[in-house]
C-alpha cells in the first residue's frame, strides 16, 4: 500500500506501510498478549501436561500388566506422585509463571480500579506459598503435625487436608468479592479454574486418603490411578488459571497502558511514523504528497 496522502478510510496493512518516496515503516503494536500467544502457550502447556499423563499411565501399564516397575528408569522419572522428577518440576514451573503472570497485573494495575491491587498482590503470595509447597512438599511437614494432633497416624500423610480445607474455606470467604468485582467472563475463568485445581489437590486427595484407610496401601492400581487423576486435574486447573490471567492482561493491563503509550507525541510536523513510541495510522498526521 503506497500512501500519497490524506486518506482516512484507509485501513493499515498488517505488515507496514509503504511511502511514495519507497520507505517503507513497520507498525508499532502496542499489545503484549495477543490471541495467537495466549492459545500457543495454553496449547504448549496442555501438551505437555498430555505428554507426562500419558508417560506416566504407559509406565502403570507396563507395571500392572507386565511386571516392569522400572521401564529405564520412566517409572520414577514420570511418577505423578513423586519427587524431585519430571511432572513435580512442570508443575513447579507453571505455578511459578501463574506468579509471574499476577505480578505482572499488580505492577500495571491503574490505581483505584476494582479489584484493588492488594487482591492481586495477595493472590501471587498464596500462589508463591502454593509453588514452594509444590516443589518442597511442605504440606507433609503440616500432616505430620496435624496426625499427631488428631490422632490419626495411619494417615499422617494426608492430615494436611484439615488445615488446608479450613484455609481455603476462609480464602474462597475473603475473595468473594474480588470476583464480584471483575467482569462475569473473568471470574468465571478464575472460578473455573479453582474448581478444577481444588478437584484434583482436594477431593482427588481425600478420596486417595479413604482408599489408604480401606486398604492400607499406597502400593495398588487402584491407587495409582486415583493419583494420575489427581495430578492430571491439579496441572490442569493451573493451566486454565494462566489463560485466565493472560485474558485478563490482553483486556485489561495491556489496553490500560496503550492510551498512555500513544499519547507520547511530538510537536506537529515532527512525528516520524513508526519510529517514535505510538503505533501509526493513516488517519494521523496526514499531509498532502
Amino acid at each position: 500500500m503506497v500512501v500519497e496522502g490524506s486518506d482516512r478510510n484507509t485501513k493499515p496493512p498488517e505488515h507496514g506501510v509503504t511511502y511514495a518516496s519507497g520507505a517503507t515503516f513497520p507498525l508499532v503494536k502496542t499489545t503484549m498478549f495477543s490471541n495467537l500467544t495466549t492459545r500457543r502457550i495454553v496449547v504448549i502447556l496442555s501438551l505437555i501436561t498430555a505428554g507426562i499423563v500419558a508417560v506416566h499411565v504407559t509406565t502403570l501399564v507396563f507395571m500392572w500388566g507386565f511386571g516392569h516397575d522400572n521401564l529405564y528408569g520412566l517409572t520414577w522419572l514420570f511418577d505423578v506422585d513423586g519427587e524431585d522428577n519430571v511432572p513435580a518440576f512442570f508443575s513447579f514451573a507453571i505455578m511459578m509463571y501463574a506468579v509471574a503472570l499476577l505480578g505482572y497485573i499488580a505492577m500495571h494495575h491503574r490505581s483505584g480500579e476494582k479489584p484493588r491491587t492488594a487482591y492481586w498482590t495477595a493472590l501471587a503470595i498464596v500462589f508463591s506459598y502454593l509453588a514452594i509447597d509444590e516443589g518442597f512438599e511442605v504440606h507433609e511437614h503440616i500432616a505430620k503435625f496435624a496426625a499427631g494432633w488428631i490422632g490419626a497416624h495411619e494417615l499422617r500423610v494426608y492430615a494436611w487436608l484439615v488445615p488446608y480445607a479450613v484455609g481455603g474455606i476462609v480464602f474462597l470467604l475473603v475473595y468473594a468479592r474480588f470476583l464480584r468485582q471483575l467482569r462475569r467472563i473473568d471470574a468465571m475463568r478464575i472460578l473455573r479454574s479453582g474448581i478444577v485445581y481444588v478437584a484434583g489437590a482436594g477431593v482427588a486427595e481425600f478420596f486417595g486418603a479413604l482408599y489408604v484407610h480401606i486398604y492400607h496401601t499406597e502400593h495398588a492400581l487402584g491407587y495409582d490411578i486415583e493419583t494420575a487423576i489427581e495430578e492430571s486435574l491439579e496441572m490442569a486447573g493451573v493451566i486454565m488459571f494462566i489463560y485466565a490471567l493472560l485474558k485478563y492482561i490482553e483486556v485489561h493491563v495491556t489496553a490500560a497502558n496503550a492510551p498512555a503509550v500513544n499519547a507520547k507525541k511530538k510537536r506537529p510536523g515532527t512525528e516520524v511514523p513508526g519510529r517514535d513510541d505510538s503505533a501509526w495510522s493513516p488517519g494521523q498526521n496526514s499531509t498532502s504528497a
